[in-house]
């Protein structure tokens, strides 16, 4: 299995875990040279939040301490209904990102 497989497989985790605790069955991984760094489930039914999804309470997580994420992390995000995204950021500048869809 290469690694991008393992991390989605990682996300879907997180995923199934949100789901058992009555959650919108969303986790993500976010992972810098190639190693995660920080793992999390949708928490916004558990939380009354509604920005704790999985994607942003990850990148809480993971971050360095500062205002930004490592430069070339991915964020790997998984939707136990199918839908597989994963996110990078590529221009710390200006904060870009660039994303991909697998279904």
């Amino acid at each position: 299995m290469d690694a991008d497989t393992e991390f989605m497989q990682q996300a879907l985790a997180e995923a199934r875990e949100a789901a058992a605790s009555g959650e919108v069955p969303i986790g993500a991984v976010l992972v810098h040279e190639r190693r995660i760094i920080a793992r999390a489930g949708n928490r916004t039914i558990r939380d009354c939040d509604p920005t704790a999804h999985a994607e942003i309470v990850g990148a809480a997580r993971g971050g360095t301490g500062a205002w930004e994420l490592p430069t070339g992390g991915y964020n790997f995000v998984r939707d136990d209904r199918t839908v597989q995204y994963v996110r990078g950021s590529d221009d710390p500048g200006a904060g870009g990102s660039t994303g991909l869809w697998s279904g």
